[in-house]
């Protein structure tokens, strides 16, 4: 993404791109045929803080024009995206860390299709208030394809049968108000709902958690000679996360930003420290974040996920 191009000749791409979208509704809905679309861009948001206001007009400029043609009269409009800025100077801060994990998602549903299935509808504003996730969208997706599952009888007798906590539930029914990201399958590194406090990261228990971390990524990159060993460099802050179910099970969370040598890494990760563990206490706790471009650094490798890692020798 980083060296994608930004136009077709002097055309933005978004712009090529919300053209054809145009186009393809219109043939769509002149030969009646249904269909499903997914439309997806970068190039306006990707590497750019505040270039996506760039495309405010445009976008705006499609949504009325899909309505005056009567395309969403019979049309679900999803308009999401998947994460924030993920590195750069914005990402260091407590704005940039809450935008990377909180992508935005507006539902726009018929006219008709609220007025028939109103407590799906009446289901899908209150949610917006609630934790919700991927999942959630996936189930939401399979109930478009049944719209009889969306009646009010059939959604609460799905209410009343459900037993235990879901990882994934349709938005189209109530989500849980004490929903908690254990429950939704959010690992903790990507929870926003979680009360924390700074802590001293020149304290023991970060700097060998910091280590653990290290290591960790130094033993994913164990089968690529080309990679260098990364050693702790400096640990920016850190933060401990505390929530009632885990002190129930005798853990808790630190989020630690840490920079590493060579290469000027900078990263981002959560481990888990068993309280009742004496030896061997940290476990790193979903995925570990570069949070500065690496640039060139890892042409060495193909992998996409070690090459976030990977500083390569030669």
């Amino acid at each position: 993404a980083l060296q994608a191009p930004q136009c077709v000749g002097s055309r933005p791409i978004y712009q090529t791109l919300l053209r054809y979208i145009q186009q393809f509704t219109q043939v769509m809905k002149q030969h009646s045929i249904p269909w499903f679309g997914l439309f997806w861009s970068s190039s306006l948001s990707h590497n750019f803080l505040n270039k996506p206001k760039l495309g405010d007009e445009a976008f705006v400029k499609l949504f009325k024009e899909l309505e005056r043609r009567g395309i969403l009269q019979d049309t679900v409009l999803i308009y999401m995206s998947d994460h924030g800025m993920r590195w750069g100077p914005i990402r260091t801060t407590y704005q940039g860390r809450m935008e990377e994990r909180l992508p935005f998602l507006f539902i726009a549903l018929p006219k008709v299709y609220r007025e028939t299935h109103h407590q799906a509808s009446a289901n899908l504003n209150r949610n917006s208030k609630r934790l919700t996730s991927p999942f959630d969208l996936h189930e939401t997706l399979k109930d478009l394809l049944d719209p009889y599952s969306l009646s009010q009888e059939v959604l609460t007798a799905r209410v009343l049968k459900r037993n235990g906590t879901h990882r994934g539930y349709s938005l189209f029914e109530p989500i849980p108000d004490n929903r908690t990201c254990a429950t939704a399958g959010i690992s903790s590194h990507w929870c926003t709902c979680q009360k924390s406090v700074a802590v001293n990261a020149n304290s023991s228990i970060v700097n060998n958690a910091t280590k653990f971390i290290v290591q960790y990524i130094n033993n994913q990159l164990k089968g690529y000679a080309a990679c260098a060993k990364l050693a702790l460099f400096e640990i920016s802050n850190a933060h401990l996360h505390t929530a009632s179910d885990q002190l129930k099970g005798g853990t808790e969370d630190y989020t630690i930003v840490f920079r590493t040598r060579p290469g000027d890494g900078h990263f981002e990760a959560t481990v888990r420290r068993n309280l009742r563990r004496k030896e061997s206490p940290f476990e790193v706790v979903g995925t570990i974040s570069r949070i500065n471009l690496y640039g060139s650094q890892s042409v060495c490798i193909t992998d996409f996920h070690l090459k976030l890692y990977c500083y390569c020798i030669n």
